[in-house]
C-alpha cells in the first residue's frame, strides 16, 4: 500500500512527506508548499510548509473532503483536503497564477525535465505530467497556454489529449511530438489541431519560440477562458460555440434571464443562431421539462398564423371538421419560440399582444377564452424600433416583447468564433458524409478568419459542408472554401497571382502601409475588427499600427472593439 503524500497527526497538524513517485527535490520540504486546509463549517486556514511540520498554523482536519494538489499534478490524499501550490517561502495568502503556463507531457523523464527548463527560460511557469489522464487533470484545473505532448502515450495518445484539451480550452496552443516523422503521423497531428509537429530531439529554439507566441496569444483571454469553463459547467450550452467575448456576454446573459421565467427578445442578422439561444434559455429555466415550439412568423401564410397560433374550434370554418390545438397550448408549461416576429400581421399582432397582457387567447370559433402557461421567446431580424417609428410594428407590443433584449453579433464582429465554429462543424460531418472528414489546415483557418460571412454561422456552416465534400485530401485548404465565397468570384480568380510592381526610384513602404490602414478603416467606418480583416491582420495587430501611426482617436478614428469592451 502506497504512503499518502500527506498524513495527519492526531493533535490537529497536517504533516508534510515526501510523496511515492515524485523526483528528487520536488517534495514540500524541497520547494515550499501552501496548504490551504478547507473544512466543511469553517473558513479556509492556510499554512505555509517547509518541512515535515506546518510552520506557522495548528490546522483542524476533520471532515474534510478527499481531494488534492500537488506541484506534478492531481493527488489522492489521505484523510483530508488540501490545495498546495508552489510559492516561495514567508507569508501565508495563496499566490494565483499570474504567468503564461506550460505543460510537457511525456514518461521520458529526461527529455521532460529538459523541455521545462527550456520553457522556464521563455518565462513561463511549467506543469509536468507523465500520462495523457495526468495532463487533462491539469488542464481541468488550469489555464495552461502551451502544451507539448508526445504523441505516443500510454491510455490516453497524443491525439486524443490534443482533443480532449481543446473541448476544455480551444484556445490552448497544442504541440505534439514523436521520434520519428512519418507524413501520416504529422498529418494526423495536424488534423486534430495541432499547431505544429515536432520531432526528437525537440529544438530548443524552435520550442522556446512556440511557447512564447502560445504566451502572448494567451494574455487576456485566460480571465475570459477561466469564466467561460465556470459558465459552461454551471449551465447546459449545447451546440453552442462561444471563444469570443461578444458571444461569452451574450451567454452571461442567457444564464441570468433564464431562471426568471421573463419575456425574452432575441435580435441579431439571419444565420447567427437566435434559435439556438433561445434553445439555451429553455433549457436553462424550469420549464426545461416541458415542450419546447419553435414557429417561424414569416413562413406562414397571413390567413393561416393565427389558426396556427390559436388553434380553432370545430365549424369555425367549411374545413373544420373536428376541434384542433394551437401551438400555444401545444407549448403549455414550456416555451413558444416566435422566430422573425417582426412578419406577423397587423391584425394578428393585436391578438398576440392580449396574449402577453393577460395569458389568454380565443381560438379561432370559440366563444370563452383558453389560458396558456407558456414562455415567450420571440427573435427578429428586422429593426423593430424601424418599424414602430414606419407604423408597421405596435409600439406597445413592442415594448411587452423587449422586456429583456439580447442582441446577437454578426460573425464578422465576433471572429475569434469562427475556426472553432468550422471545427464543430468537422465533427459534426463525422460518418454522415460517407469518407473520412479532413482536418483544417492552419492556412484554411486564417483564411476563414479573414473571408467575410454575409450569412454568418449559416454560411459558415455551408461552406464547410461543400468544402469537405469536394476535397480529396486529408486537411482542407483556403483553395476548398473559395469555390463558395462570392467575393472571390470563383476559383480561378481567386488564385490568379497579385503582383506589386515596384517602382524604379523605389517607394517609402511606411507611407504605403500608413494609406492603406487609413483606407481600411475609412472603408469599415473605423471598425477595428473589419478594418483588420481587409488588411489580413489581427486585431491587436492593426492596433499596434494605428498607435505607431497616429491613428487614435484624436484624428477622428475610432477602436470600436475597445469601446464595447469597457
Amino acid at each position: 500500500m502506497r504512503n499518502p503524500p500527506f498524513n495527519r497527526s492526531f493533535g490537529g497538524k497536517i504533516e508534510a512527506h515526501q510523496a511515492n513517485g515524485c523526483d528528487p527535490g520536488e517534495g514540500p520540504g524541497k520547494l515550499g508548499w501552501l496548504i490551504s486546509a478547507k473544512s466543511l463549517d469553517r473558513p479556509p486556514v492556510n499554512a505555509l510548509v517547509s518541512g515535515s511540520r506546518t510552520a506557522s498554523s495548528r490546522v483542524t482536519v476533520e471532515a474534510f473532503q478527499v481531494t488534492a494538489w500537488k506541484l506534478m499534478g492531481c493527488e489522492k490524499l489521505w484523510g483530508c483536503a488540501v490545495e498546495v501550490c508552489r510559492r516561495p517561502m514567508g507569508g501565508d495568502r495563496m499566490e494565483q497564477q499570474t504567468t503564461a503556463s506550460a505543460l510537457v507531457v511525456t514518461p521520458d523523464r529526461t527529455h521532460r525535465e529538459t523541455c521545462s527548463a527550456w520553457l522556464r527560460e521563455a518565462g513561463l511557469s511549467v506543469y509536468q505530467a507523465r500520462s495523457g489522464r495526468e495532463a487533462l487533470n491539469i488542464h481541468q484545473r488550469r489555464t495552461v497556454a502551451f502544451t507539448l505532448s508526445d504523441i505516443e502515450l500510454s491510455g490516453i495518445d497524443g491525439v486524443e489529449l490534443l482533443c480532449r484539451i481543446h473541448t476544455i480550452h480551444a484556445d490552448a496552443v497544442v504541440v505534439l511530438c514523436a521520434d520519428r516523422n512519418p507524413t501520416d503521423m504529422a498529418v494526423t497531428a495536424i488534423k486534430a489541431g495541432a499547431s505544429d509537429f515536432f520531432v526528437k530531439p525537440v529544438d530548443r529554439t524552435r520550442l522556446i519560440s512556440a511557447a512564447r507566441a502560445a504566451a502572448g496569444q494567451s494574455q487576456g483571454v485566460t480571465d475570459l477562458a477561466r469564466r467561460r469553463r465556470e459558465l459552461f459547467a454551471r449551465h447546459d450550452f449545447e451546440g453552442i460555440v462561444c471563444r469570443s467575448p461578444e458571444m461569452f456576454r451574450v451567454l452571461e446573459l442567457v444564464s441570468r434571464v433564464a431562471p426568471l421565467d421573463c419575456t425574452v427578445l432575441i435580435s441579431g442578422q439571419s444565420g447567427t443562431g437566435k434559435e439556438l439561444v433561445a434553445r439555451a434559455i429553455h433549457r436553462n429555466s424550469g420549464r426545461r421539462r416541458a415542450p419546447f415550439v419553435s414557429i417561424n412568423c414569416a413562413a406562414i401564410p397571413e390567413g393561416l398564423i393565427e389558426s396556427e397560433l390559436f388553434g380553432y374550434r370545430r365549424g369555425a370554418f367549411t374545413d373544420a371538421t373536428s376541434d384542433k390545438e394551437g401551438l400555444l397550448q401545444a407549448a403549455s408549461g414550456g416555451t413558444i419560440f416566435l422566430d422573425e416576429i417582426g412578419e406577423v400581421p397587423a391584425g394578428m399582432q393585436a391578438k398576440l399582444l392580449r396574449f402577453l397582457q393577460h395569458r389568454e387567447f380565443y381560438p379561432i370559433g370559440a366563444t370563452h377564452p383558453v389560458r396558456a402557461d407558456v414562455r415567450i421567446v420571440a427573435a427578429t431580424n428586422a429593426d423593430l424600433e424601424r418599424l414602430v417609428d414606419a407604423g408597421k410594428f405596435r409600439e406597445d407590443l413592442y415594448y411587452r416583447l423587449r422586456v429583456f433584449p439580447i442582441h446577437l453579433a454578426p460573425l464578422s464582429e465576433r471572429p475569434d468564433d469562427i475556426v472553432p465554429l468550422a471545427r464543430y462543424f468537422l465533427k459534426r460531418l463525422e460518418g454522415q458524409v460517407g469518407k473520412p472528414v479532413p482536418g483544417l489546415s492552419q492556412e484554411a483557418a486564417r483564411y476563414l478568419r479573414q473571408r467575410f460571412w454575409r450569412g454568418n454561422v449559416r454560411e459558415l456552416q455551408n461552406a464547410v459542408e461543400y468544402a469537405v465534400i469536394m476535397s480529396d485530401g486529408n486537411l482542407l485548404t483556403s483553395r476548398d472554401f473559395q469555390v463558395t465565397d462570392p467575393q472571390r468570384g470563383g476559383v480561378e480568380r481567386a488564385h490568379d497571382p497579385c503582383t506589386w510592381r515596384l517602382p524604379d526610384e523605389g517607394i517609402d513602404l511606411d507611407s504605403l502601409v500608413r494609406s492603406l490602414t487609413v483606407q481600411a478603416l475609412e472603408r469599415t467606418d473605423f471598425c477595428v475588427s473589419k478594418a483588420a480583416r481587409l488588411l489580413g491582420l489581427s486585431r491587436p495587430t492593426l492596433r499596434y499600427r494605428m498607435k505607431k501611426y497616429g491613428l487614435g482617436p484624436s484624428t477622428g478614428v475610432v477602436d470600436e472593439d475597445a469601446g464595447e469592451a469597457a
